[in-house]
Parts: structure tokens; C-alpha cells; sequence
């Protein structure tokens, strides 16, 4: 149900704006609803997965996010837009 209000709200505040700029009503709504299958397939591969095989990921995952924080503080290694230093591009 959260997924389907989520979807709706994307819609119902951004068809126009899709309409406008890239011709199609559509097109915020299609991206939101891919990305919500993506979550979702990962929510199923988690739930299904031994808790433990995480347990022994989380100090590795927690040193690469220390990392991605100290990155983007050396400069020539993040990009800066609007402002906000990020270290992938998107």
C-alpha cells in the first residue's frame, strides 16, 4: 500500500512536468516504479538471505562508508553540485 500511495503521489505531483519536459506524463511515475521493483526485489534477497552472512559483512561495509565520507572531503575527488559534494556522478 505504501508503494502504491508513494507511486501515486509521484504522479499526481509530477505529469505535468513530464508532459512539459519530456513528453510523456508518464515518465517520473515509470522511473519511481522501477526503482520500487528494484527495492523490492532486494527486500525478497535479504529477507531470504542468513542474517549472519550480514553480521560478518558489517564492519567491512561500515569501514567503505567511512571511506565514501573522507573522499569526498579531498578535493579533486567528489563533485560539487548545487552546493553539496558527492562522490558518484548521477
Amino acid at each position: 500500500m505504501l508503494l502504491i500511495t508513494g507511486l501515486l503521489a509521484v504522479y499526481s505531483s509530477s505529469y505535468a512536468v513530464g508532459y512539459h519536459e519530456f513528453g510523456d506524463t508518464n515518465y517520473f511515475v515509470a522511473r519511481q516504479a522501477v526503482f520500487s521493483l528494484m527495492g523490492v526485489a532486494a527486500l525478497v534477497v535479504f529477507m531470504r538471505m542468513d542474517y549472519n552472512k550480514l553480521r560478518a559483512l558489517s564492519v567491512p561495509m561500515l569501514a567503505l562508508a567511512f571511506l565514501g565520507l573522507v573522499l569526498v572531503l579531498i578535493p579533486g575527488i567528489g563533485v560539487e553540485r548545487n552546493g553539496a559534494t558527492r562522490w558518484l556522478i548521477f
